[in-house]
């Protein structure tokens, strides 16, 4: 940690600059306290690392409340409480918050309003997470999780792969979509990954902006276009991953292959619908072509022409294939305004701009026509390029890319 309290209960700020001496002296001559627990602790001081407070070994406090810190997370606190000061904008470090037995990074203040900066370099549960951001709204706080590091795992030009930590920091923002905030503090960087659409599990197409933090100004604002994924890459990818499936995986472990041989399918060869991008499919962890496939078996084959069937009905089928492990579902503690049911709706709206739905209803929906089940891969690979051709790709609203807000406060505030 960087701060501590001395004898006196003043606090102590390490991410102020000390010549050597005087930072030998007060290891001599001090006591420093642990605002959280009372305990003392230590100057830590080298050539390497950042010059920080440590609990003694053995600590209850290091153990129950917080973790061992690492050189980036040291770095990237002192460098964003700098970028804040510098802003003019009321910035406390390592604010010890009684009531909450929470401590966030920075808390910095704004008119009326105040932010827990969290800048989270080690991973945490999505459990904690949720307590966190909780606790600080309980206090009427609002919370900006920062990722330490990139933004990503692994990239070949605009398709990327995410860890689940990643996608636990993530969130919709208005003029980006779904997008991910990180500082990297090697090069002094902060990162946006934005437009974030995914394709398997862990793989997305997106956007990445950078730009360093000596250039950033208040307000933070990127000025994006809708990030739309050709048909060709969607395709590519979505068999991609069948064949994988097909390859590697079994009866016995893969439920999803088990349901579709069960069916008399062929993996490559299911309806056109089951597999297709939808808006916010980053709700469900399960891949496109496996929830979907469930929808077709359990609400779709059997309806004939003219027949109709509500989201309720849908939803309660879903949520049957969720209680039993067949669709494996992904949780935002950063975003409340959409989940799984969303997706869903999201699906049958696609579904309608295909015509094989109308929309006759708050949640009805009429069958328009028959869903065809290719039998060749002549005729699944004609009904897709028609299909798309039509159909177009562009699971994102333009209109959420028309707001351009802070994307580190709100706009309302700045």
């Amino acid at each position: 940690m960087l701060t501590a309290l001395n004898e006196l209960g003043d606090i102590i700020s390490l991410a102020e600059s000390y010549e050597e001496k005087a930072l030998m002296r007060m290891r001599s001559n001090k006591s420093f306290y642990c605002p959280q627990c009372m305990e003392p602790l230590i100057i830590k001081a080298g050539n390497i690392r950042v010059t920080h407070f440590s609990h003694k070994k053995n600590s209850m406090c290091t153990t129950s409340f917080s973790d061992p810190e690492s050189e980036q997370h040291l770095k990237g606190k002192k460098d964003l409480q700098y970028f804040f000061s510098n802003k003019g904008l009321e910035t406390h470090l390592e604010y010890y918050l009684k009531d909450l037995r929470q401590r966030p990074d920075l808390l910095v203040a704004y008119k009326t309003n105040k932010y827990a900066i969290e800048f989270q370099c080690s991973v945490i549960s999505r459990k904690i997470l949720t307590n966190r951001t909780s606790g600080y709204i309980s206090k009427g706080i609002k919370t900006i999780w920062i990722y330490g590091g990139l933004p990503y795992h692994k990239r070949y030009g605009s398709i990327y792969e995410l860890t689940d930590f990643h996608f636990s920091l993530a969130m919709v923002r208005n003029n980006i979509g779904l997008s991910i905030l990180s500082y990297y503090p090697k090069n002094k960087t902060l990162y946006i990954l934005g437009g974030i659409i995914p394709i398997t599990t862990r793989k997305v197409y997106a956007t990445l902006y950078s730009l360093k933090l000596k250039n950033l100004t208040l307000p933070f604002n990127i000025r994006s276009k809708p990030n739309n994924i050709s048909s060709a890459i969607w395709l590519k990818e979505k068999y991609q991953w069948i064949a994988n499936k097909v390859r590697f995986g079994t009866l016995q472990n893969d439920l999803f292959l088990k349901a579709v041989y069960t069916a008399g399918e062929n993996p490559f060869l299911l309806p056109t619908i089951c597999g297709i991008p939808t808006k916010h499919m980053e709700n469900f962890y399960s891949h496109p072509c496996e929830w979907q496939f469930y929808i077709y078996q359990d609400c779709i084959l059997k309806l004939k022409v003219g027949q109709k069937i509500s989201l309720k009905y849908v939803n309660q089928r879903v949520r049957n294939r969720i209680n039993h492990g067949n669709i494996l579902i992904r949780t935002f503690p950063m975003q409340t305004n959409t989940n799984w049911e969303t997706t869903v709706e999201h699906f049958f709206i696609s579904l309608t701009e295909l015509e094989y739905f109308l929309k006759i209803g708050e949640d009805l929906f009429e069958l328009l026509k028959q869903i065809p089940v290719p039998k060749t891969q002549e005729k699944i690979a004609e009904l897709e390029e028609s299909m798309y051709e039509k159909w177009g790709y562009n699971t994102m609203d333009n209109s959420e890319y028309n707001q351009v807000d802070c994307l580190l406060f709100g706009k309302q505030d700045l």
